[in-house]
């Protein structure tokens, strides 16, 4: 079954602003969209070229990209389309900033002395705890219960019980 609402039922869900507050209700709505389709289309095409995106005369082609379409919007190129533009160009910056911060982070990661409180190390236990990280890996040490010792526990002796 399909939903659908009409205009004149979104103004009445609006209150007294009526028809100005579902016009910037639609508006957030298209804005979001097309900034998160923007991200979506480099995400995709980064997973295609297998993160290995193109760039033009040094410049990220997303990064690029969203600079351009932003300049075509403020000098009016796109007449009716400029805040069309504008959501694309955020998209796309949004998008390479992410990129770009994700890989920063990666190398202030990879540049830290490897000590015990930065890995955690997953082992499946004979018990059957699927590759849980252990408690000693954790930091936490001690015993570790089974699933059978905790389904033996009476009501209430649980930490973890309701």
């Amino acid at each position: 079954m399909a939903f659908h609402i009409t205009h004149e039922q979104m103004s009445r869900i609006a209150g007294p602003r009526g028809r100005r507050s579902t016009s910037s209700m639609l508006h957030t709505g298209k804005q979001t969209v097309e900034v998160l389709g923007a991200a979506g289309a480099w995400a995709y095409l980064q997973g295609r070229k297998n993160n290995n995106m193109p760039e033009v005369l040094g410049i990220p082609v997303d990064a690029g990209t969203g600079v351009l379409l932003h300049v075509l919007g403020l000098f009016n190129l796109g007449g009716a389309y400029n805040d069309d533009l504008h959501n694309l160009g955020d998209g796309s910056l949004a998008w390479w900033f992410g990129n770009w911060a994700a890989g920063k982070g990666k190398e202030a990661f990879d540049a830290q002395p490897q000590t015990s409180s930065t890995t955690v190390t997953t082992t499946t236990s004979a018990a059957g705890w699927g590759g849980a990280p252990q408690p000693q890996a954790l930091g936490v040490g001690g015993p570790r219960l089974t699933p059978q010792q905790v389904a033996a526990m009476p009501y209430g002796a649980s930490p973890f019980a309701r």
